[in-house]
């Protein structure tokens, strides 16, 4: 079963606790939907699938 993390925070206000706009946070988490790291079933709610996959990202 995938982790999930339930976000209590817009994804606008996600961009703004990180110093990003808005387009990046949704930009990036759309690569990450679309390589089949995340789903994004709701907008609060982001289900990790392969947190290989991130790990590796964070280490480059």
């Amino acid at each position: 079963a995938p982790r999930v993390l339930d976000l209590a925070m817009s994804r606008s206000d996600v961009a703004d606790y990180l110093g990003l706009t808005i387009e990046t946070v949704c930009r990036v988490l759309s690569g990450f939907r679309r390589d089949r790291i995340i789903a994004i079933p709701t907008a609060h709610r982001i289900e990790f699938h392969h947190r290989d996959a991130l790990e590796a990202l964070c280490e480059t």
